[in-house]
Formats: C-alpha cells, sequence, structure tokens
C-alpha cells in the first residue's frame, strides 16, 4: 500500500511542477512557480519517505529520481501529442502508475 500511495504522490508532484510551467495548456493560467516548485518538493520528499519504508534511503532515493525523469518525460510527450483536460490526464496518469505498481514494476 506504502508503494502505491508513495507512486500516486509522486506523479502528483511531477504533474504540479508541470502546471508552474509557461508551456503547459492544461489550466488556462499557470499556477506560480513557487508554489507548484514547493508542492513538488513536499510531494516528492513524502513519496521518498514512504519508498523509504520498504527500500533502503539511498536506493529510495534513487527510485524516486528515475521515476520523476520517465514521469517528466511521459508528462511531456503526451501533453504534446493529445488535447486532453486536467482532470482525465491526472486520473490516467495516477491509474498507469498504479498498474506499474501493482504489476510488479517497482
Amino acid at each position: 500500500m506504502n508503494m502505491l500511495l508513495a507512486i500516486i504522490i509522486l506523479w502528483l508532484g511531477c504533474l504540479s511542477a508541470f502546471l508552474g510551467s509557461g508551456q503547459q495548456q492544461l489550466l488556462a493560467t499557470k499556477l506560480s512557480k513557487k508554489y507548484s516548485l514547493t508542492v513538488f518538493t513536499a510531494l516528492l520528499a513524502a513519496s521518498w519517505l514512504l519508498f523509504g519504508t520498504v527500500y533502503s534511503g539511498i536506493t529510495a532515493a534513487l527510485l524516486v529520481l528515475s521515476l520523476v525523469m520517465v514521469m517528466w518525460l511521459t508528462i511531456i510527450f503526451v501533453h504534446g501529442h493529445l488535447s486532453i483536460r486536467l482532470l482525465p490526464f491526472t486520473l490516467y496518469g495516477c491509474l498507469i502508475s498504479a498498474v506499474l505498481v501493482q504489476l510488479g514494476g517497482l
């Protein structure tokens, strides 16, 4: 359960960092960069702590780093090729992340 919660929290953190970008088109106006990066940092730390209950601290940190890179690339590529609204985009990202955990990808 910690793994599922950690990856969903991490997905939401990556999405919040993206919503502070000027290139995003999911919201009419972008979020404040200070707010979005603060939320991203807090959710990243929470995810690292949750992954730390399963893995050692360094392994959890490397896992979070690699997942952030994958999630940012996924957000950018999907956002560039699909015109989708914020709620379905968020829900699909959470669902794909949850399936990854349940299939044993982590």
